[in-house]
């Protein structure tokens, strides 16, 4: 496993990981607030009611968007963070979860009497923000490892 820049110069690793965790976040966002505005395809008509379909649809799209806004993120980690993947992952993750906890506890004061199901929907979607970019690092240093290239 060849060494990362990084090593040599913590301090400077970890102000390249403070300042990919504030562009992930506002990526994401960003990312989420566009997905929002979208229209539901025409596909998911086949789903009878109308909660269900856009509770799926909602889901489909954050996954989605979670995924391809983490995917250079997840690439980026598994190439300079190898040795010390996982923390640099958390880290990266990390404001985003917190902004996140903070808007649910704003959103929760405002609509006190929120159905359970959209509080169990934010729970999933502030999970998936926690564990999808660290399993896709894990994913692409293992595949990076597997290929002989720079780990």
């Amino acid at each position: 496993m060849a060494a990362s820049p990084f090593d040599r110069n913590p301090l400077l690793g970890v102000l390249v990981l403070l300042l990919g965790a504030a562009l992930y976040t506002v990526l994401l966002l960003e990312a989420v607030g566009v997905g929002a505005a979208l229209p539901m395809p025409h596909f998911m008509q086949w789903i009878d009611e109308k909660h269900l379909r856009f509770w799926v649809w909602e889901q489909i799209l954050n996954t989605l968007i979670v995924v391809l806004t983490g995917l250079p993120f997840a690439w980026a980690l598994a190439r300079l963070y190898a040795r010390r993947l996982l923390p640099a992952a958390l880290i990266v993750v990390a404001p985003t979860v917190l902004w996140m906890g903070l808007d649910y506890v704003a959103m929760n004061g405002e609509i006190p009497d929120a159905p359970a199901a959209m509080n169990m929907f934010y729970a999933i979607d502030a999970l998936k923000v926690l564990l999808l970019v660290p399993l896709m690092s894990v994913l692409l240093r293992a595949r990076t490892a597997g290929s002989g290239g720079q780990a």
